[in-house]
């Protein structure tokens, strides 16, 4: 029962995120994203620009998305485990 539950929690935190992202948004590869916005460079102001708007967007824990990913991570663990001991029990 626990690990029905567990994987259960993967697929409903981790997987269907990107089930719907597809279905709603088609194939987005973040390396085209980043093409697309570097092309708007031509000048070094423009680069200067860049950097800082990607520097404030990386910093800012919240808006990152790696740092999200992380959080969830260790929201899951503590969950699974807690899940685990509740149900083997």
């Amino acid at each position: 029962m626990s690990r029905f539950l567990v994987i259960a929690l993967f697929f409903f935190l981790y997987v269907i995120p990107h089930i719907l992202s597809f279905k709603f948004n088609g194939i987005q590869i973040h390396g085209d994203i980043f093409l697309n916005d570097s092309l708007r460079i031509s000048s070094l102001n423009d680069a200067i620009e860049f950097f800082i708007y990607e520097l404030k967007d990386q910093v800012i824990f919240f808006s990152n998305p790696i740092f999200i990913f992380f959080l969830s991570a260790v929201i899951f663990q503590k969950v699974s485990k807690w899940v685990k001991e509740t149900y083997d029990n």
